[in-house]
């Protein structure tokens, strides 16, 4: 296959993936909500480096086995690495998930932060339905950046003045709407379910909150650090090609101005403050399932 644009994105994957979930909720949700008592057989579709399976499989009962499905040689390659050095049954197979056949049968299908890349989310969905056999799960785990930002705090930056809201829903309605990607797919997951034939579809969110706390032990504190500039981008960036950007994914260039000047200044306090400053951002994640 040719280079996948995740090839390149290993370390942000490794970084950013601890800070969806806290492991006892995860707990939670596979023990109450579930109600998971057996061993079960896996697929996970986008998995990326592994490592939902890696959080999951500990929690599971005994014996279960793990499927990953990916497209990046990189990626599955790491995951291959990482699952090495664990005693968990698991294969991986690199495929494109948006026009994968499954030939086997699992008692789950998963997924996580994939969807809000793809523009017909319900094509793949609907091959996650396909892979699972009659009374097994399909869960869909997404964010939505229409909550995502709201949610914000950083301490000593008046965020008023920096979050336009509005201009950023345009952003994400128009960018799907002209075929991109979904970064508002998060709420939108348990209609979906709902179409592609699912019943008992529940919705539960992800109870993980990152909060930046200088005060902290100084190896959390820089994991964590480590973390947040991981999942917000603050490389600089030529001006005149983030804007031309922007307005190709559906603003206007004076929207398109306002926002470049909003982002640069708020990535400007990370870099200048995320080691000093309190920070809050609630992750948001929707975690839709239901069965087949």
């Amino acid at each position: 296959m040719s280079e996948n644009i995740w090839d390149s994105k290993l370390d942000y994957l490794k970084t950013s993936r601890r800070c969806f979930f806290n492991l006892d909720y995860l707990k939670h949700l596979i023990d109450n909500v579930w109600r998971i008592v057996r061993n079960v057989d896996i697929v996970d579709f986008g998995c990326g480096n592994g490592e939902l399976g890696m959080s999951l499989l500990p929690l599971l009962p005994e014996g279960s086995i793990y499927t990953g499905l990916d497209s990046s040689t990189v990626l599955l390659d790491s995951a291959r690495k990482a699952f090495s050095e664990r005693p968990y049954a698991h294969q991986f197979k690199q495929a494109d998930i948006t026009t994968y056949e499954p030939k086997s049968k699992y008692d789950m299908a998963v997924c996580r932060t994939v969807l809000q890349h793809i523009p017909d989310a319900l094509n793949v969905m609907e091959r996650m339905k396909q892979s699972v056999k009659p009374g097994g799960l399909v869960i869909c785990i997404e964010t939505d950046r229409n909550l995502d930002n709201a949610g914000l705090y950083f301490d000593g930056l008046d965020l008023h003045s920096f979050n336009n809201l509005g201009i950023l829903q345009k952003l994400w309605y128009t960018q799907h709407m002209h075929g991109g990607s979904d970064h508002t797919i998060g709420t939108k997951l348990p209609a979906y379910l709902q179409k592609i034939g699912l019943k008992n579809i529940g919705v539960r969110m992800s109870d993980y909150v990152q909060f930046l706390n200088p005060d902290d032990e100084p190896t959390k504190h820089s994991l964590d650090v480590a973390a947040f500039h991981a999942a917000w981008d603050t490389t600089a960036r030529d001006e005149k090609s983030a804007v031309k950007n922007l307005i190709s994914r559906g603003l206007s260039e004076e929207e398109a101005g306002i926002q470049l000047k909003c982002e640069t200044a708020v990535q400007k306090y990370i870099r200048d403050n995320a080691e000093t400053r309190c920070i809050l951002h609630p992750t948001f994640l929707i975690i839709a399932y239901g069965t087949v």
